[in-house]
């Protein structure tokens, strides 16, 4: 039996899930990197794995960047 956590264990995330926090004495935020998200195989939807819950600030998901794809934090 395949289940989404099977299937996202074995594929690298396409998706970034970052908790983002203004910086009022800066232009951007702090990014701070708490998961990962996978495309649906339609192409319809993100299955996304938290590693840590935020409790402000905005929930951002960004496409992995290659030099990202290589980071072994991502992988679950």
């Amino acid at each position: 039996m395949t289940n989404q956590a099977t299937t996202n264990e074995k594929k690298k995330p396409t998706h970034i899930a970052y908790v983002v926090k203004d910086n009022p004495n800066a232009e951007k935020g702090f990014f701070n990197k708490i998961g990962a998200g996978w495309l649906h195989r339609d192409g319809n939807g993100i299955s996304i794995e938290l590693f840590a819950q935020p409790l402000d600030g905005r929930l951002v998901l960004r496409t992995v960047k290659e030099d990202e794809a290589r980071n072994p934090d991502l992988d679950s």
